[in-house]
């Protein structure tokens, strides 16, 4: 087991963003570090470019190709989660609202789902159902903070960023 900790964001034009691309069961996987945690990790698929990508989350920054020692902590959980790990640094771009679901999302078990609805009662705006949604929504790491792990409140999968398929698949690898 490891910890997770969450910290905002904060770019400047001379920060550089570090990424690589590996191979995971559900596919290929873009991930990228500032100087003090992952910052992004998303699947990519074939007609996506991850300058094309990373141009979308980032801007006034440069990039360069590079495995540092984030991406290899948060690769090595990943493909090896019954391991004993480092703790996984992330650095997220998000506001206070969008940084209390994501947080209250790593409190979700393997192997359960929870509603919107759920998630909003725990972070204490049991009215806030589809602002959740749209927050889950803007999760930039996929699997490490669980928004696979939503659905509707009744029963309904829902949509997954990265396809509704693949949030099937991997919920049916945690049961």
């Amino acid at each position: 087991m490891c910890t997770i900790h969450l910290e905002k964001l904060l770019l400047e034009k001379e920060s550089i963003i570090n990424y690589s691309i590996f191979n995971y069961h559900f596919g290929k996987m873009l991930i990228a570090s500032s100087a003090k945690g992952v910052c992004l990790l998303e699947f990519i698929d074939s007609d996506q470019t991850p300058s094309d990508l990373l141009l979308q989350r980032f801007k006034g920054v440069s990039f360069k190709e590079h495995k540092d020692k984030y991406q290899i902590d948060v690769i090595n959980f990943l493909q090896h989660p019954e391991e004993i790990h480092s703790d996984i640094y992330l650095q997220l771009d998000g506001t206070d609202f969008q940084f209390s679901v994501w947080s209250e999302l790593l409190n979700i078990p393997s192997g359960t789902t929870v509603s919107y609805s759920d998630i909003s009662k725990r972070i204490g705006m049991p009215k806030a159902s589809r602002a959740v949604g749209t927050a889950v929504g803007k999760n930039p790491i996929a699997i490490i903070i669980p928004c696979h792990r939503v659905i509707s409140s009744t029963g309904k999968i829902g949509q997954y960023h990265w396809g509704v398929n693949r949030k099937i698949e991997i919920l049916k690898t945690e049961c």
